[in-house]
């Protein structure tokens, strides 16, 4: 299975564009905001994003990812979003699996620091 960290949600700017610093644009399955927000959440070059409402930019929805963060424009056409700067760095190394959350032995006597042989009775 799949994990992923859950960060913090984008805050939506209703009646907002923030035009310029594209860098990917794509039509949406559905007119849902969620759907361009999730994109800029999974995405580590998205800084920005804005979503533009069926029949503006052509009869579906479209979402616009920006690399960096582009002054905002009053606008009924748009939502736009800001990622929070906690959620920019990207993910190093390979994702955690279940054998990496095996526990640990505590220390103390129900553990033992001995080998099988020393436990024994034989060093050598």
């Amino acid at each position: 299975p799949k994990y992923k960290v859950i960060g913090p949600v984008i805050n939506l700017e209703t009646d907002t564009d923030r035009p310029g610093m594209d860098y990917r644009n794509f039509d949406l399955s559905s007119p849902d905001v969620n759907l361009c927000e999730r994109a800029c959440a999974d995405d580590s070059q998205c800084k920005a994003f804005t979503y533009v409402k069926p029949g503006i930019q052509g009869p579906n929805a479209r979402c616009w990812l920006k690399s960096g963060v582009p002054a905002s424009k009053k606008s009924s056409c748009c939502i736009s979003g800001v990622k929070p700067s906690g959620e920019t760095a990207p993910t190093i190394g390979p994702k955690p699996s279940k054998e990496d959350a095996t526990p640990l032995p505590l220390p103390g006597p129900q553990s033992s620091t001995k080998t099988p042989r020393q436990q024994n009775g034989r060093t050598g």
